[in-house]
């Protein structure tokens, strides 16, 4: 087990570097991801990087059906890690592991100690907790159990640098886009459409208020939709100096057409949480030369719900 000073984030520094001098493919995929190939795209006023990134393969293709989950050991329980994959005690409930698969420069996974399933509800607080613990050069983030998760039975989030996402740049997310908005205390919560992604943006200055806005709009949405299932989300959370910022991007499927058609026409881009704020990971090199503009937009508007849905989501009283 990693030994923590306590001194954050400078411990995840040293965690990272320890890890990719004492584990063949952790090291390899690092020194991979320096040399992927990445072109940009801007739809609508906002920022798509698309990254070629063989190693992220295994996660893109996940087979997340329940049969294929209850084949396979869990890979995020420690008795069924790779040797050379430490940890550290982050807390009483979660470890830290490097994820050796990596997006970011700096790429972690934060799983709970128990193996529990992918369920936001009760979580959230500790989604705004770490995030804290984390500080503002990172975000945490949460792959939803039918939006990206690639571990849908054992809880977890992962952290990344914060300024890799273009959603989490100066010019990420636009005022003028904002098609609702609501308090609760010092939270605001904001309906936006910015021609890609439909999501509410819920900001406090109180970790406290924040979560209880969120418990209420998560509540009240479930009710609009007339569903107790979780609804299909990814959050992404942030701490931008005093204030908490808790992206909740709304999304009405886990996988797009391109996804499942055969032959030339299949393009494996399975988006989750860091595809949807604006870097799109493609593992195979065909699919990195064939994405587009026009392809990239059809995606986006396929995965997330309808203008009008997000529209209709501000009706609902929290």
């Amino acid at each position: 087990m990693f030994k923590p000073d306590g001194k954050y984030p400078i411990e995840l520094h040293s965690f990272l570097a320890e890890q990719n001098k004492t584990w063949e493919l952790c090291r390899s995929n690092y020194d991979a991801l320096k040399r992927v190939l990445t072109k940009e795209f801007t739809i609508d006023g906002n920022i798509v990087r698309v990254q070629f990134n063989p190693a992220r393969l295994t996660s893109t293709s996940a087979k997340v059906d329940s049969a294929s989950i209850t084949a396979r050991k869990c890979f995020l329980c420690r008795e069924n890690r790779p040797p050379e994959q430490n940890d550290f005690h982050l807390d009483e409930q979660f470890y830290v592991l490097v994820n050796p698969f990596p997006i970011f420069p700096e790429h972690f996974t934060v799983t709970l100690k128990d193996h529990l399933p992918q369920e936001i509800g009760g979580r959230i607080k500790e989604l705004l907790r770490i995030t804290s613990e984390l500080t503002a050069e990172y975000i945490v983030f949460y792959n939803g159990p039918k939006c990206g998760a690639s571990a849908p039975d054992h809880f977890h989030f992962q952290a990344g640098n914060k300024d890799f996402l273009p959603l989490f740049g100066a010019d990420g997310i636009k005022s003028e886009n904002i098609l609702w908005s609501k308090q609760f205390q010092s939270a605001s919560a904001k309906g936006i459409d910015d021609g890609l992604r439909k999501f509410v943006l819920i900001e406090s200055p109180d970790r406290a208020d924040a979560e209880e806005l969120f418990v209420l709009f998560d509540s009240a949405y479930r009710r609009h939709r007339k569903d107790s299932a979780e609804p299909l989300y990814n959050l992404v959370c942030a701490k931008e100096g005093e204030a908490y910022k808790l992206v909740v991007l709304l999304r009405a499927k886990h996988r797009p057409g391109y996804y499942f058609a055969e032959g030339p026409e299949q393009v494996l881009l399975s988006p989750a949480s860091v595809d949807v704020c604006g870097v799109c990971i493609t593992p195979r090199e065909e699919d990195f030369n064939k994405v587009n503009e026009v392809m990239l937009k059809n995606i986006f508007s396929e995965v997330f719900i309808s203008r009008e849905e997000l529209i209709s989501s501000g009706e609902i009283k929290i």
